[in-house]
């Protein structure tokens, strides 16, 4: 092989294992999901008939919360959703176990991103029709 070929299938290596590379940043990032702005969610949500409440106790204890539901019961189609925000990460577990969100409803899905440099400390849980109806994509 002379050195021109060599030089040929050395940079075509690269490329491949460059193409590799990206393909699992690619990858990873389409699992992530998109989460829009409070606003956009509580917005979304009562356009499509949703009841949607607000509880904002970031002064006293770190915490806001955005719950809404359709009003049904489990039963009879309920469909819900909780964005918590905290102020960091213990505070928004201490939430999730005091408030024991996860035995409400046994079909919740959950999106926890904690330290995230785009959402902070953040959980949203629900159905998979209320997250799809608040215009969270990706990642449920």
């Amino acid at each position: 092989m002379d050195v021109k070929t060599k030089m040929i299938a050395f940079a075509a290596a690269g490329l491949l294992l460059t193409s590799c590379g990206s393909k699992e940043v690619e990858s990873s990032v389409a699992s992530r999901a998109r989460i829009p702005a409070d606003s956009v969610i509580q917005m979304n949500l009562q356009t499509k008939g949703y009841t949607v409440t607000v509880n904002d106790l970031t002064a006293q204890n770190g915490i806001s919360m955005y719950a809404a539901t359709n009003g049904k019961t489990p039963e009879d189609g309920f469909e819900g959703l909780y964005v918590i925000r905290a102020n960091d990460s213990e505070a928004l577990e201490f939430y999730r176990q005091t408030q024991q969100i996860d035995q409400q409803i046994d079909h919740f899905r959950y999106i926890v991103y904690t330290n995230d440099v785009e959402y902070g400390n953040l959980m949203v849980c629900g159905t998979e029709t209320a997250l799809k109806d608040a215009g969270i994509t990706g990642g449920i």
